[in-house]
């Protein structure tokens, strides 16, 4: 009997000792509920093994008040500490391992929760622990961040006084510590009453800094196909430029010596009254085609300067096509010429139609589609297709080559990221921009279709005025 006695104690003492251990191993939470339930099983167990062993004489009233104890102890475990609401330890196992941070907050602004990620994040800076007050949390971020704004606290006092959920952003830098959190602040709302808050804190630092070097990137890839397009310019401004500069210089010379044929007319009483109206006459001839000339060079400086400031404009505002039509012809002249290809315009509406819109920010897309049509050949000579027709309010522009066409692993990925058939010769960002340029700025729409060896059409659909 007494051998069997002391096997039923020595299993109750384990599984004592295994409730505080467990419990002081999971951070602590459930060592107040433990103690009392380990003191109220404790004082009955001593009080038997004292009856059952003969240890010690006293009244049989102690088992009875010992097991009240006990049961007092349970209460208070239960009633005050809230035993019952324990979380099990394989859901705080869980949420343990989960990557993000959260904190619950009962309705008395008191920590009484925390996952393992949490005290990992915030234990450079903070001496986090349940039972802390949340506005004490705060102030020992800010105190060790150096941070003197009270966002983090306005939106969360906020959030508690609204009853709204909230989300924001949180840069917390200090020496050796650097997080940006997505932090989202749920309160919680049960039978129209508050009982407190989960604060979750997303650590997004990685994503955040992948961000940034992505701006940077495509920074430099948007300069790259600046200076290319500029580069364009530059060559369309010498190309178009030499010409009427020629002509013009051709022209001050056939005037000068028109001039000194005039000066030497004036003493002479052989040169008559018509000889000094035919010198007249092609003096204004020469004037005529300089002034042609000069307006010329005028369209191509208002159209290539526009195009170089203007390259990422976002200035809404309406225009011609024929205006479109004519930067076209100044800008890409050049470049068809020095490939030895021929543009084809097929216009079906009238050229004074409107269209709202940058008319920069569509020349800039219709000559990278050109340029592509041109680049498709592979330094061969050949035909493209500029056509535009009007389907009832929408402007329908088509841009189709006979080249080499795109295979189906290109065209899966065209419009969904900065993709380039060039090599180091191109950024990918060209085609990229102007589909995100066609629908942000002009609200319209652009599709292709292509076929390998049989060439590629590039379509624009954006409304008219």
């Amino acid at each position: 009997m007494e051998i069997q006695a002391v096997i039923a104690y020595l299993l109750i003492l384990a599984g004592l000792s295994f409730l505080l251990y467990f419990s002081i191993k999971n951070a602590g939470f459930f060592t107040n509920q433990s103690i009392l339930i380990v003191i109220g099983m404790a004082v009955p167990l001593f009080v038997d093994i004292a009856f059952v062993f003969d240890l010690f004489t006293f009244s049989m009233y102690y088992e009875p008040i010992s097991f009240a104890f006990a049961v007092m102890c349970f209460m208070i475990a239960i009633l005050k500490y809230d035993f019952l609401s324990i979380v099990p330890i394989a859901l705080q196992t869980v949420v343990d391992h989960i990557s993000d941070s959260y904190l619950v907050i009962n309705e008395n602004s008191t920590i009484v929760d925390f996952n393992r990620t949490c005290a990992e994040n915030f234990a450079a800076i903070s001496n986090l622990k349940r039972k802390m007050n949340i506005w004490t949390f705060i102030a020992q971020v800010k105190e060790a961040t150096a941070d003197n704004s009270d966002y983090f606290h306005d939106i969360l006092y906020q959030a508690i006084q609204e009853r709204k959920s909230a989300y924001f952003e949180k840069n917390i830098k200090t020496d050796g510590f650097h997080k940006v959190f997505a932090v989202e602040v749920t309160p919680i709302i049960t039978q129209d009453r508050y009982r407190g808050i989960i604060i979750l804190l997303k650590d997004i630092t990685e994503i955040r800094e992948s961000f940034e070097f992505a701006k940077q990137t495509q920074a430099q890839l948007l300069e790259k196909e600046h200076l290319i397009s500029l580069g364009q310019l530059v060559g369309g401004i010498a190309h178009n430029l030499k010409t009427p500069i020629m002509s013009v210089s051709g022209g001050i010379e056939g005037l000068n010596d028109l001039i000194s044929e005039y000066e030497v007319s004036i003493d002479n009483p052989g040169v008559s009254k018509e000889d000094h109206l035919e010198i007249a006459h092609e003096m204004r001839g020469w004037l005529d085609k300089m002034r042609n000339y000069c307006e010329y060079m005028s369209d191509v400086i208002s159209t290539v300067k526009g195009q170089a400031v203007q390259l990422t404009s976002s200035t809404t505002d309406r225009f011609e096509l024929n205006e479109l039509l004519k930067r076209i012809d100044i800008l890409m002249n050049h470049e068809l010429k020095k490939f030895g290809c021929k543009l084809n315009v097929a216009c079906g509406i009238e050229k004074s139609t409107m269209i709202k819109g940058e008319v920069n920010s569509l020349v800039q897309i219709i000559n990278n589609l050109i340029t592509n049509s041109i680049e498709s050949y592979e330094g061969k000579e050949g035909n493209i297709d500029f056509l535009i027709s009007q389907e009832g309010l929408m402007l329908q522009i088509c841009v189709r080559d006979y080249g080499c066409g795109m295979p189906d692993a290109v065209k899966d990925r065209l419009f969904k990221e900065m993709l380039t058939t060039k090599a180091k010769k191109g950024t990918g960002l060209g085609l990229y921009m102007s589909y995100s340029t066609i629908v942000g700025k002009f609200g319209g729409r652009m599709w292709f279709d292509s076929e390998v060896g049989k060439g590629t059409s590039f379509c624009i659909s954006i409304p008219v005025i």
